[in-house]
């Protein structure tokens, strides 16, 4: 997400003005160099630029280039033979070293970068972290003990609060998971199953206030289908009202081609052939949607 920002930042925002971005996930050049993963993740077969033209490129002194490299969680630091990884080369400027390098890791990751002049960018840590619950329980030291434990207890829920919408939900619901006994807490299934708990009765009671509560329940196109095919119901022509008010997405169906529109003519037509009692145009399940 972070890199995603630096990337609309380039083309909208504050860094418009920065001649050249390459952002490269990092689990995909660790078997490589950069210059190569530059090569196959940016041009085109046929184009003959070649590796050294973008090393010239990386080099040059009269462009700045922006080189974001992603995950660095996902990249061996060291090669076969124990020896600095190019990455790691790369963050400590001894290659690559009029390049701006952008470093994105987990938090939980950054005592593990090598010394060097570079700017990491990090996820939700332990400061903001602290600082966002002494806000919510702000007149309960206790309270905010307690949140702080069990987050720096519990690995995985460390892992889970990395990502601050997921951290927002477990501090906000810390009353409800604290009725979990500490052996639940330490299994993902049981804690997952409170959060799915927890998160049901809130959507429940948002839906009965809501203006979707009073509206008809759609059917899906399978519905349709079956029923279609049913004994009793068997039935392969729909009036297009019908669809339209009854059928989930129907006019997205109708535009991929598995519901097809087709000009009814009246029953009693000397001539009918797919048609309907009305003569209004409906929609019609493909033979081939039908089969699978």
């Amino acid at each position: 997400m972070l890199s995603s920002q630096l990337a609309y930042d380039w083309c909208c925002g504050k860094l418009m003005d920065i001649p050249m971005v390459v952002y490269l996930p990092l689990k995909i050049v660790d078997d490589m160099t950069i210059i190569q993963a530059i090569k196959m993740f940016y041009i085109r077969k046929g184009i003959p630029i070649t590796e050294e033209d973008i090393e010239s490129i990386l080099n040059s002194d009269k462009k700045k280039v922006y080189l974001i490299l992603d995950g660095l969680e996902e990249c061996n630091g060291v090669t076969k033979d124990g020896s600095p990884s190019e990455v790691m080369r790369v963050m400590t400027k001894e290659k690559l070293s009029n390049c701006i390098v952008i470093i994105t890791a987990r938090t939980d990751y950054t005592k593990h970068l090598p010394p060097g002049p570079m700017l990491k960018i990090g996820s939700f840590g332990e400061d903001e972290r602290n600082e966002y619950i002494e806000k919510v329980y702000s007149d309960d030291v206790k309270r905010q003990e307690e949140v702080k434990e069990l987050i720096d207890n519990v690995p995985f829920i460390l892992d889970l609060c990395n990502v601050p919408l997921l951290f927002v939900l477990l501090v906000h619901n810390i009353d409800r998971l604290g009725k979990l006994c500490e052996v639940q807490l330490d299994r993902v299934t049981p804690f997952v199953k409170a959060i799915v708990d927890i998160l049901c009765p809130m959507q429940d009671e948002e839906e009965k206030h809501s203006h979707l509560s009073g509206q008809k329940t759609y059917i899906t196109l399978e519905e349709l289908a079956f029923n279609g095919l049913c004994k009793g119901n068997q039935q392969l022509f729909w009036q297009k009202d019908f669809v339209d008010r009854s059928v989930t997405n129907s006019k997205a169906w109708i535009d991929s081609g598995i519901l097809v529109v087709e000009e009814g003519t009246p029953f009693n037509s000397t001539d009918r052939k797919s048609s309907t009692d009305s003569g209004r145009e409906l929609p019609r399940l493909i033979p081939s949607v039908m089969s699978h």
